[in-house]
């Protein structure tokens, strides 16, 4: 772990802020919640079952909440994004949580003062609002993974899982065209999909055969988007909670 010298609420306004409008005065409240700036380098965890989780968000860099499981192995439930909170257990005194946060590369995070979440939650309704719906949102992309991992061919799934963080990215205006800059490790592809890195490898391969997709790791290249959501059946709806990208 290391410390950054400076950091932006900025992130996570602009996530919060594509759940719910807020004014200025609901922005200088969640600015008010700035405590301190913590970094994280790849592979390190961020809390471990049983943790009572600092309240953190990400501003940059990606991590991988997971389930250790009994043999050794990990079951990743989500990707965390930039604007994402890290556990939202934090939110609650003594809460402890379940699973494990791990970095899938360097990350940037900014610790947020409980107190003042608390008083800007309480006081402005604005931020209650965006926050809840986050939570809602969260619990509909758990539900999708759970069809991703049950009914879907190893092909769907990523496929799935793909256009599911291109639409992420492009609703906070973090995407550039149809450029995505991925970068999961096959493994971690796998641990989250339920298959073998090799299998991982020869799922890319096939969405790539299909002309769905070009990729030159870490850089994704979405090649025809209309035809991959049928191909996987994905629809974005579990993602909004209004008006979103097309």
């Amino acid at each position: 772990m290391n410390s950054p010298s400076s950091f932006d609420t900025g992130v996570l306004v602009r996530r919060l802020s594509s759940y719910s409008p807020l004014s200025d005065a609901d922005v200088a409240a969640l600015k008010r919640a700035d405590r301190s700036p913590v970094g994280y380098s790849r592979q390190d965890d961020i809390i471990r079952p049983g943790d009572a989780p600092p309240l953190l968000f990400i501003e940059s860099g990606w991590a991988l909440r997971y389930l250790p499981m009994t043999d050794g192995d990990q079951q990743v439930v989500q990707v965390l994004l930039p604007g994402d909170i890290v556990d939202r257990a934090a939110f609650l005194p003594g809460a402890r949580t379940i699973t494990a946060v791990k970095c899938a590369t360097d990350i940037r995070a900014c610790a947020l003062c409980p107190r003042a979440m608390h008083e800007a939650v309480s006081e402005r309704p604005n931020v209650a609002r965006a926050l809840w719906l986050g939570v809602m949102l969260d619990e509909n992309r758990l539900l999708e993974h759970v069809a991703r991992l049950g009914r879907r061919s190893s092909a769907e799934a990523l496929a799935h899982l793909l256009l599911e963080l291109r639409h992420l990215h492009k609703r906070i205006g973090a995407m550039e065209g149809e450029t995505l800059t991925v970068p999961l490790a096959q493994p971690d592809i796998g641990d989250l999909l339920g298959i073998t890195p090799v299998h991982v490898s020869r799922t890319i391969s096939s969405l790539r055969h299909a002309g769905l997709i070009e990729m030159d790791r870490p850089t994704l290249r979405f090649l025809d988007v209309k035809r991959m959501s049928l191909f996987c059946g994905f629809d974005p709806a579990y993602l909004e909670a209004g008006p979103g990208p097309a």
